[in-house]
């Protein structure tokens, strides 16, 4: 991009630089031409007829000029604009972040079996929030399905209570579930765990 800008710059200017030294070469290789102050049609018709090719020269690098600098201008103000929804996205993204992981720390510390420790805050966050990078702040279906199978879990385990409920399976289920979010438990005894 910067070095498109320079090289169309260096054009322009090259052939500014080009005019001058062509309209002074006229200027002075013609000995019959004098210049004095005239604001008459005859001296601008003599300037007209003298310096036609070179004026039409002018009239186009000023032309192209004012096209180029306008495309150029909206090209750096769209890349602006570019930077400034990218910088917004992440702003969003760490605010929402930090407000997550400040909610889970309260949360956590009321609970007794979890430790803030036992937590993988960002994994845990990614897994609810996957495009929260992206500026999209919504919970994936992939964590819905995941609680939902969690809650099924606790259903049919609730339902299995009895003679035959093995706690070891209901934990380790539990555990395996828990671990893909980025929740770690333990094992715990059958006394601490009813």
């Amino acid at each position: 991009m910067r070095s498109f800008i320079k090289i169309i710059f260096s054009f322009y200017l090259i052939t500014l630089i080009s005019f001058l030294l062509f309209f002074f070469y006229e200027f002075y290789s013609n000995n019959g031409i004098e210049f004095n102050f005239c604001i008459s049609q005859k001296c601008f018709d003599f300037v007209s007829n003298h310096f036609g090719n070179l004026i039409s020269l002018f009239d186009w690098i000023v032309t192209s000029s004012a096209i180029f600098f306008a495309a150029a201008s909206l090209l750096i103000n769209f890349k602006v604009y570019q930077s400034s929804v990218k910088n917004n996205k992440m702003s969003n993204h760490l605010g929402h972040l930090s407000f997550f992981n400040n909610y889970l720390e309260s949360e956590v510390s009321n609970l007794e079996h979890v430790s803030i420790l036992s937590l993988n805050n960002n994994k845990l966050y990614f897994f609810i929030f996957p495009r929260s990078v992206d500026g999209e702040i919504l919970v994936s279906d992939e964590y819905k399905d995941k609680i939902s199978d969690i809650r099924q879990l606790l259903i049919n385990s609730s339902k299995n209570k009895g003679v035959h409920f093995d706690y070891r399976t209901h934990q380790n289920s539990l555990i395996s579930h828990l671990d893909e979010m980025g929740i770690s438990m333990v094992n715990m005894h059958k006394k601490r765990l009813l």
